[in-house]
């Protein structure tokens, strides 16, 4: 059985889906993810997937616009 292993870092948090199913939301540290064994195809394990996310705070500057309507314009 291969053994992998994912670390997540303060600033990420890990989405952890089964069979494309969210299942748990995970914080900063380590995890083992168990391998996907079948022998002969008999024995079937749900497929097993982290996905980091980004959670730091961005700013976000837009400039500012002015519009003006046509009924305006006399």
């Amino acid at each position: 059985m291969i053994r992998r292993e994912v670390i997540i870092k303060d600033a990420h948090r890990g989405l952890s889906y089964r069979d494309g199913v969210l299942v748990k939301v995970l914080g900063a540290g380590r995890y083992v993810i168990p391998g996907q064994f079948s022998f002969l195809g008999l024995l079937r394990r749900p497929k097993l997937e982290i996905v980091l996310v980004d959670v730091r705070e961005r700013d976000l500057t837009a400039r500012s616009l002015t519009y003006v309507q046509r009924s305006n314009l006399h």
